[in-house]
């Protein structure tokens, strides 16, 4: 929640688990903390401040350690993809993220 909310102060958290206190609800506790989350959120949905960017959108990757790209793969789109970070520009995000999806295929274990 911290990194998320490092990237923006306009999102909403719903913590689910602290592994640092030790606290790991079942599936059955779970469910109910993101529902009424989600519906609190969505409540206070008309106060939310908009981010403000605006297109084109720039995405990137980096990879941890232990994994690389499949640089063997021609891809056409207006991006890069090196061993450890690929790169793109989007005119939406939602293409954005379509694309985002197409690079998670391109991972690989490092041997």
């Amino acid at each position: 929640m911290a990194e998320a909310l490092e990237l923006s102060g306009n999102i909403v958290t719903i913590p689910v688990k602290d592994k640092a206190n030790g606290w790991e609800p079942s599936l059955e506790e779970t469910y109910p903390l993101i529902y009424d989350g989600v519906m609190t959120a969505l409540k206070h949905a008309c106060h939310a401040t908009p981010v403000g960017i605006k297109p084109p959108y720039n995405f990137s990757m980096e990879l941890c350690e232990g994994f690389i790209f499949d640089t063997s793969t021609d891809i056409s789109w207006k991006g890069t993809v090196g061993t450890t970070q690929a790169e793109w520009m989007a005119p939406s995000v939602e293409i954005g993220l379509e694309i985002f999806g197409y690079v998670r295929t391109l991972l690989r274990k490092h041997q």
